[in-house]
């Protein structure tokens, strides 16, 4: 069976923005089409997840999306829920000067291949990522955010820390990440964290809100400021909760929290949804 589109994490878009469809058939999916546009940095997360910056469309123009599974079949286009429709201003987001914040989940943990999420400025114009000089492979989320896959390698336990460098075409920094190598690390212990909400903005009367990160599968509990939230599932890299009312918290940022016998998960700009007012 190909790929199938049930919905999206937004309808009105414009060129350049990150955006998630959600559906089945995925696993392998690497192209995903807006009219007759091909989407850049396409990341699939799961076999019901995919997501992909928005490609250049006339403002006020509507379009299908797409997704084109591994055997090149592409997903029907049946119901508004594939629909997006590009807003008549399409103003490109200012890239900021590369820097490097932060890195999440810390510490690294060398002698396994593992994704973590790169925080700072200037990251969609990343082009080689390495650590501790050897190469990594990454998506762009935006221009603060990247996922950062690193590669199983050898790295000596006395070194506490290893040397993060993102590169573009004209610039380059560096940041001291924390370190482990994985005979330190005590994965059944493993604290669980967030790296991005999916979508990142919700509407007062709350709604369905993907939560994606790690050790998340003994999830016991999650918070969305003082909202009631259902968890429907709970797996490794992501949970899905649906969000009561959030009428108290309309035009603010709410803090998620995400809660297993290990601990809580931190609060960071990722961990933060917006409610609107709709």
């Amino acid at each position: 069976m190909g790929p199938r589109v049930d919905s999206l994490s937004n309808h009105q878009v414009t060129a350049g923005q990150q955006i998630f469809a959600y559906g089945a058939g995925f696993t392998g999916a690497t192209r995903v089409r807006v009219g007759e546009e091909e989407a850049t940095h396409v990341f699939q997360y799961d076999d019901t997840t995919i997501g992909f910056t928005v490609p250049a469309q006339p403002g006020g123009s509507t379009n299908w999306v797409v997704v084109v599974g591994a055997d090149g079949t592409g997903s029907p286009c049946v119901g508004d829920g594939q629909l997006v429709a590009y807003l008549d201003a399409v103003l490109d987001a200012p890239r900021g000067t590369l820097r490097l914040d932060s890195i999440t989940p810390s510490p690294v943990v060398t002698g396994r291949a593992d994704s973590y999420w790169v925080l700072g400025a200037g990251l969609s114009a990343a082009e080689v990522v390495l650590l501790d000089g050897h190469s990594c492979d990454h998506e762009t989320h935006d221009d603060t955010r990247l996922v950062l896959r690193v590669p199983e390698f050898a790295h000596d336990s006395s070194r506490p820390t290893a040397t993060l460098r993102v590169h573009t075409a004209d610039a380059h920094a560096d940041l001291e990440v924390e370190c482990v190598v994985i005979a330190d690390a005590v994965p059944h212990q493993e604290p669980p964290w967030i790296g991005q909400l999916d979508p990142p903005q919700l509407p007062a009367a709350g709604g369905r809100l993907i939560v994606h990160g790690g050790a998340l599968d003994s999830v016991t509990a999650v918070g969305v400021g003082n909202a009631d939230a259902t968890i429907v599932e709970a797996h490794y890299d992501h949970v899905v909760v649906d969000v009561g009312s959030l009428e108290a918290y309309v035009h603010t940022n709410v803090a998620v929290v995400a809660v297993t016998p290990q601990g809580g998960t931190p609060t960071t700009e990722l961990t933060q949804v917006h409610v609107t007012g709709d």
